[in-house]
């Protein structure tokens, strides 16, 4: 096992030498799978499998920043080269501190991201199935009927 990993995986890097290496390993690996896509057309499993749309896209888009937010989330409460004590307080305070306080906003914005992602992911498959798309608001307001004050109806 590589020196300074832990069960927390990534976020327990422990120099910033791999903190600065892995920020440009994954942008080597973002830009290369840039070119990859706009060289290469889809493989058909992915043509078959995944919905094409606006919807879609935005429902993935979304799904990746839910990532990102708990991934963050994650390093921010273990991980003192990157996010110090002296800034963000101690690793190990629960409480009061401006660490637990940024970790609790990132997972808090990566959950909101995950139910994103899920909303537009049914709505996408919905309208790749060609159903009407009806909302949770829809259904709960089926049997409503508009009554309008008098003093409207009459102008």
């Amino acid at each position: 096992m590589p020196s300074g990993w832990t069960i927390t995986g990534m976020a327990s890097v422990n120099n910033l030498e791999d903190v600065i290496g892995g920020h440009v390993w994954v942008g080597v690996l973002c830009i290369a799978g840039g070119v990859f896509h706009i060289l290469s057309s889809p493989f058909a499993w992915a043509k078959k499998a995944l919905v094409w749309s606006g919807e879609a896209y935005l429902s993935y888009s979304l799904g990746a920043l839910a990532i990102a937010g708990f991934s963050v989330a994650c390093f921010v409460s273990v991980n003192d080269i990157v996010y110090p004590s002296m800034f963000y307080g101690p690793v190990e305070a629960v409480t009061d501190s401006t660490r637990a306080a940024l970790s609790s906003v990132h997972a808090g914005l990566g959950f909101l991201a995950l139910v994103g992602h899920l909303w537009h992911a049914y709505r996408a498959r919905t309208a790749a199935r060609r159903k009407e798309v009806g909302t949770f608001f829809d259904f709960i307001a089926k049997d409503v009927t508009l009554t309008l004050p008098s003093s409207v109806e009459q102008a």
